[in-house]
């Protein structure tokens, strides 16, 4: 990598609204990807954790080429080619930590239900039935 990339990548993430967000380094030390943010936090995430975060993709033997990832010029994610899979700080941090990971997950539900809800609504309030909105089952509507 060269230099001016990194210089690059240093001056993006620290000029950025949220450094601790950020992935200023990473890299891999035997089976341990070891994460550093922008505010100087290392995290250290396992690669079974990585690869339960990037799905049935990254499950079993595979070899260590597949393991090789790029990070962003600004510091926004890792991503894996092989898996064609993005990973934030965010993402990271829910890896190694259940609470985070449920607090996202009941993030995710709560929004979820609340889009359910105003899609039904407008459905009701238009007199469309799900089996009459083109190119979507009922399942998706």
């Amino acid at each position: 990598m060269g230099e001016r990339v990194v210089l690059t990548r240093i001056l993006r993430v620290l000029a950025s609204c949220d450094p601790e967000r950020r992935i200023l380094s990473a890299h891999w030390d035997s089976d341990l990807l070891i994460v550093q943010s922008g505010a100087f936090r290392t995290l250290i995430v396992s690669k079974e954790r990585v690869a339960e975060a990037i799905g049935s993709a990254a499950k079993g033997t595979l070899p260590a080429s597949a393991w090789k990832f790029e990070l962003d010029l600004s510091g926004a994610f890792l991503y894996w080619k092989r898996f064609d899979s993005h990973m934030g700080w965010e993402q990271l941090e829910q890896a190694v930590n259940p609470a985070k990971r449920l607090r996202a997950q009941q993030t995710s539900r709560s929004f979820n239900l609340q889009y359910g809800r105003a899609i039904c609504g407008i459905r009701k309030e238009r007199g469309v039935h799900q089996n009459q909105i083109p190119g979507l089952t009922e399942r998706q509507v």
